[in-house]
């Protein structure tokens, strides 16, 4: 058994901060990349880059090419954040990247609820779709980087 020490308390803990250090690791991961990839996408296929993205005051909508190209980097970064958590995870590796996939999950709703009636010129569809690329891609990336 690795990472055992003879007192349980400072052992338990530090599985505790592990474990908890694997989730956050893993959504760190996926943040930093989507927002790489989102100024990318935005300098690339937006004219005028991310400047220039829509508001929730005006009826502008972005174009389809940004909106594919956003949900696919979603769904790499998303894998990357599940791959990350299962390796870090000392056991249990499935485990923590459902954890994470159930952050993802809340602050999908947190951000859809925040967002209500705002179009940001994105179709009614894309916050859903945001949701599920993200919660499939972090548990794909779950099952790849877990231990077998």
């Amino acid at each position: 058994m690795r990472g055992v020490v003879d007192w349980p308390i400072p052992n338990r803990l530090a599985h505790m901060f592990r474990s908890i250090g694997a989730v956050l690791g893993g959504f760190v991961i996926m943040a930093v990349l989507v927002m790489i990839g989102t100024i990318a996408a935005a300098a690339a296929l937006i004219p005028g880059g991310v400047q220039t993205l829509p508001n929730d005051t005006d009826n502008r909508t972005v174009p389809k090419s940004y909106l594919t190209a956003n949900l696919t980097l979603s769904l790499l970064a998303a894998i990357a954040g599940g791959y990350v958590t299962t390796r870090i995870a000392v056991d249990n590796a499935r485990m923590h990247a459902m954890a994470l996939a159930a952050l993802v999950l809340v602050m999908s709703v947190v951000s859809a609820g925040q967002n209500r009636g705002k179009a940001n010129g994105q179709p009614a569809w894309y916050s859903k779709a945001i949701a599920c690329v993200g919660i499939a891609g972090v548990l794909l990336g779950g099952v790849i980087g877990a231990p077998r």
